[in-house]
């Protein structure tokens, strides 16, 4: 019994010695198997924390983007939306050259004159022109003067703010004129029956560059009708026939006004006539040949 008791107990401590050893094991060296399942555990918290993060950002990306909010490079610089254009204008009727421009902050508008800021208190109180509320840049009464007092120049708009500066495409400020001569006016024509009439004239200095039509007995010309050319000023027609007889006169025209030439007699020859001037000519080209 004793002896029992005895081998129960060896047994036991036996026992216990080696469960206290394998835990001892265990707290000082790991197995493999336990690091790598730490390591996993390790990693996944590290992927966890990452998508947090960049869930986190993404949040405030779209946030940012729904509040409209661009980068100052593309929206805050000036952008000229509407630029000037060429107008042609009479002397003492008003004009405007358009500008427009948007940024942020909302840009402001100065003008160039032939390349130079447009300096208005260097020109005569009544002819300063205005840069309206929206940029543009309005004439109540075009002038021209002086070079320095002419308002017919070369005009752009810019656009600045603090985050740059835009300038628009240049636009000219003409103002029309037509004077009075005739640079060629017209004379007196004899034709004969179905030889070609040209009737000359050349009109006036002015721009814009004045239209020509012609008149034929206080008349104006259809110039769709194909009896009658109109070439740089000239009237030609062909075949001249006795009805074309008449009273012709040039007309000049442009947004100035009107200017009307001197009036020529077109005359229109028998065909008699016609034929001996047929015949004299041949007697002149040919000489002695026909002697």
């Amino acid at each position: 019994m004793q002896v029992s008791a005895w081998l129960l107990w060896v047994g036991w401590l036996c026992t216990w010695t080696e469960a206290a050893h394998q835990c001892q094991c265990q707290c000082a060296c790991p197995p493999e198997e336990q690091l790598a399942q730490r390591s996993e555990r390790s990693e996944g918290r590290g992927h966890l924390r990452h998508r947090l993060t960049h869930q986190r950002a993404s949040h405030r990306d779209r946030a940012h983007r729904r509040k409209g909010s661009r980068p100052v490079s593309e929206s805050g610089l000036p952008r000229i939306i509407h630029h000037p254009s060429d107008v042609v204008v009479r002397v003492g009727s008003p004009a405007t050259l358009s500008c427009r421009a948007e940024g942020n902050p909302k840009p402001t508008i100065q003008w160039l004159r032939n390349g130079q800021p447009l300096d208005t208190e260097k020109m005569d109180a009544h002819s300063q022109p205005v840069v309206l509320p929206e940029g543009s840049l309005f004439f109540f009464s075009v002038v021209l003067g002086r070079k320095s007092q002419s308002h017919e120049a070369v005009y752009a708009c810019v656009a600045r703010n603090s985050a740059g500066v835009a300038t628009s495409r240049n636009a000219s400020l003409h103002i029309a004129a037509l004077r009075e001569e005739f640079r060629v006016q017209p004379s007196d024509v004899e034709v004969a029956d179905g030889e070609v009439a040209v009737m000359n004239c050349s009109p006036p200095v002015g721009y814009p560059e004045p239209n020509v039509a012609w008149r034929k007995d206080g008349i104006l010309i259809d110039s769709s009708n194909e009896h009658y050319t109109e070439l740089n000023g000239k009237l030609i027609i062909a075949p001249a026939q006795k009805n074309d007889s008449g009273v012709y006169s040039c007309i000049a025209s442009n947004t100035v006004g009107v200017r009307e030439s001197r009036a020529a007699r077109l005359s229109i020859s028998g065909e008699t006539l016609s034929l001996l001037l047929k015949i004299m000519n041949n007697l002149i080209k040919h000489g002695d040949s026909y002697i």
